[in-house]
């Protein structure tokens, strides 16, 4: 996506300590100008259509959790649902029969033998992956993630 240098090729605003960038096509939010992203009209139901019903229960499980956190926008994308609070910072990346796999990106990688892989943005964003496959698996554990994750978002 090009972008023009005049203010009206996007629109910006505070959202906490952070300025965010407005997609002028797709209307998602960034927290810097021209962010790559898969520009698109996607909803959360397009997301879950064809989906497992049990992978879609634990998937709206996961969700009301996420959202408790705070401040949290969905942001759903063509491969994914993200969280969203200044930055997305956790995913479910799929939904399966009977699990979904998800990530959370924090300021330091999480120690815990839940997290299948850590990946890197950067020194300072690590990002951590792991998989859920029942609802009593989203527990003050992965609300710890989830608000360490929030806190990374406007970090």
């Amino acid at each position: 996506m090009n972008l023009r240098s005049s203010q009206d090729a996007f629109r910006v605003q505070e959202i906490g300590m952070k300025t965010v960038w407005k997609c002028p096509k797709c209307g998602r939010e960034f927290t810097r100008p021209g962010h790559p992203h898969s520009c698109g009209p996607y909803r959360v139901e397009d997301y879950l259509e064809g989906k497992s019903p049990a992978g879609v229960a634990l998937y709206r499980e996961f969700e009301a959790v996420a959202l408790s956190v705070g401040d949290v926008v969905l942001a759903p994308a063509k491969t994914r649902i993200g969280f969203q609070h200044g930055r997305i910072f956790a995913a479910v990346n799929a939904i399966r029969q009977g699990r979904i796999d998800v990530h959370i990106v924090t300021a330091r990688p999480i120690r815990s033998r839940r997290i299948r892989r850590v990946e890197s943005l950067g020194p300072s964003d690590p990002v951590n992956h792991f998989s859920i496959e029942s609802a009593s698996q989203i527990d003050e554990q992965v609300i710890r993630w989830l608000r360490a994750g929030y806190r990374w978002g406007v970090g």
